[in-house]
């Protein structure tokens, strides 16, 4: 039973992250669509949709769905049950131990994502320039010289660094700041994450 619980969290907390990463790539898409007239536009308008978004995927819907309105005259909840059908009445310490567990989980892996993207970009990009200047295979045969790049924009796009997304970014960072706005009462380790 532990072991099923553990497993619905963590696979609860994986999802949220997918549909975050998901919803990520379709307001960019619909960003571009409406074609801002700067970068300006552009960033101000993709990172309060990211915001927007993430914060009702990370924050609101926890509340929706593990709620319960039974004290309120609602019985069965909400759309038969699927609002406000819960197990919690109330945010009681049952609520912070199986929902708010899976929430700092959330809040850790939206906190520590960004640095994922620097910080992989860093590694793939320094793999694939070794990869380029090996002869034979990537640990040996390394010359600093030789390129199997044929042009020189080729090898410049090799050498630079990728997009610094801060339109995403400010996104996330306003989604965790609001979520620990929203939940850091019962759960201070939130601040202390944020």
């Amino acid at each position: 039973d532990f072991a099923e619980i553990q497993a619905y969290t963590i696979g609860g907390v994986l999802l949220i992250i997918v549909i975050n990463i998901i919803l990520k790539a379709v307001m960019k898409i619909l960003v571009r669509f409406e074609r801002p007239h700067s970068k300006s536009e552009y960033a101000v308008s993709l990172s309060g949709k990211l915001f927007i978004v993430q914060l009702i995927n990370t924050g609101l819907i926890l509340l929706l769905v593990n709620g319960n309105l039974s004290s309120m005259g609602v019985d069965n909840g909400l759309l038969d049950g699927l609002l406000f059908g819960g197990d919690y009445e109330d945010f009681n310490s049952q609520w912070y131990i199986s929902i708010g567990s899976s929430l700092v989980l959330t809040m850790i892996i939206n906190m520590l994502t960004p640095l994922y993207s620097p910080v992989g970009n860093c590694v793939t990009r320094g793999l694939k320039r070794a990869k380029d200047s090996a002869k034979c295979c990537l640990c040996c045969c390394q010359d600093k010289q030789f390129s199997k790049q044929l042009t020189q924009s080729e090898y410049e796009n090799l050498w630079s660094g990728g997009d610094f997304e801060l339109p995403a970014r400010y996104g996330a960072l306003e989604m965790v700041y609001w979520v620990t706005l929203m939940y850091g009462s019962g759960l201070p380790i939130l601040y202390v994450l944020a």
